[in-house]
């Protein structure tokens, strides 16, 4: 397991700190997002809590204009994302969540072919905050259950902040270094277990 893993399972509740660029470098700005796993409330439904915590750069700046809503090609913004692999049914889904309430959700199958493509999300809500010209953002999400597929046993993420030339691409589990000359997120076999029922409400 990556050292930007950091996996902590107490209580039913999963963390893991993102710390590593796509090919597990150490990003320039230093930066860390902290994800969490945990079961939702009752009165929340069946699926699966995320929170992210992480720094907020507000680059790229997202247009006032776009809807607080599920958005289109969200990577192309500031973004946290969450992959959960199911290798029996060879399935996939895709989270992205945003500093401003904008989220993605994608069903995929692994050959990337997309079977559903911006999933309702009704319960997340994204708060931000900069002091001293120091930002951060704290999100919250619940995944209904039926979105996952069955069996999950793997699972990856990554967030993606700033502006070219300077954008960074992070993942939690990177790749090898020095074997591509870019980032894909969908290079399924850097995905780790993960035991998901634990967490599962």
């Amino acid at each position: 397991m990556s050292d930007s893993a950091a996996t902590r399972n107490d209580q039913n509740i999963m963390r893991y700190t993102i710390s590593t660029t796509w090919d597990g470098d150490k990003p320039a700005d230093n930066a860390e997002i902290q994800l969490t796993f945990k079961k939702p409330l009752e009165s929340e439904g069946a699926g699966l809590v995320i929170e992210v915590d992480a720094p907020f750069y507000n680059d790229p700046i997202v247009p006032q204009t776009l809807p607080i809503a599920s958005t289109d090609k969200l990577w192309n913004y500031e973004v946290v994302e969450a992959f959960f692999l199911s290798e029996s049914e060879g399935k996939y889904l895709e989270i992205e969540l945003a500093p401003k309430g904008h989220y993605l959700l994608l069903q995929l199958d692994t050959k990337q072919n997309v079977l559903n493509y911006s999933l309702p999300l009704e319960n997340y809500k994204a708060t931000s905050l900069t002091k001293n010209g120091v930002g951060s953002w704290h999100g919250r999400a619940v995944i209904p259950l039926e979105y996952f597929p069955t069996n999950v046993n793997k699972f990856n993420a990554y967030a993606i902040h700033k502006s070219d030339p300077e954008r960074v691409y992070m993942s939690l589990f990177p790749a090898t270094k020095g074997q591509y000359s870019g980032p894909n997120f969908h290079r399924l076999n850097y995905f780790q277990d993960i035991d998901i029922n634990s967490v599962l409400g």
